[in-house]
């Protein structure tokens, strides 16, 4: 049975609504408040921008994808094409974090013998993340587990 999985609504509203408020608020409102008034067609080229800032995020969001079928694991991410690792085929799984320009990003490597997906897992449902962390047979979680201290027995 072939499972799919994409970024939920959830976060294309909260992430596009957030785009579009900074947008709006560090393009438009300056623009429109200015002294003397900006020229028609600055605003008009500002407003155009102003609603593509949030369109670009929207098609980056659904960009992201992950398949699994009984013999396969596929990914799909903005900056990739779909890449595909057979499911028996897999020597490890664990989550990394990579450090980059806008900080630490965790996700999960999964390696087969000469091909290595990095998935960026964080954008997905609980549910799929559940999923995928279950057919790979990484960590089950990044929250660490509560343990309870150990009941004596004496008295």
């Amino acid at each position: 049975m072939e499972r799919s999985y994409r970024v939920p609504a959830s976060t294309y509203f909260g992430l596009g609504l957030f785009a579009a408020g900074l947008a709006f608020v560090c393009l438009l409102v300056p623009c429109i408040f200015a002294y003397p008034a900006r020229p028609i067609s600055q605003i008009v080229l500002l407003s155009v921008l102003t609603v593509a800032i949030p369109s670009a995020t929207i098609w980056w969001l659904s960009r992201f994808r992950i398949t699994i079928t009984p013999t396969a694991l596929r990914y799909s991410s903005p900056f990739r094409d779909e890449r595909s690792i057979n499911l028996p085929e897999i020597e490890s799984s664990e989550v990394i974090f990579q450090r980059g320009t806008y900080g630490v990003r965790p996700l999960l490597e999964v390696r087969a013998p000469g091909v290595t997906l990095r998935i960026h897992f964080k954008v997905f449902s609980h549910e799929a993340r559940k999923d995928l962390f279950q057919v790979t047979g990484a960590n089950k979680s990044l929250e660490p587990t509560a343990t309870a201290p150990p009941v004596s027995t004496d008295k």
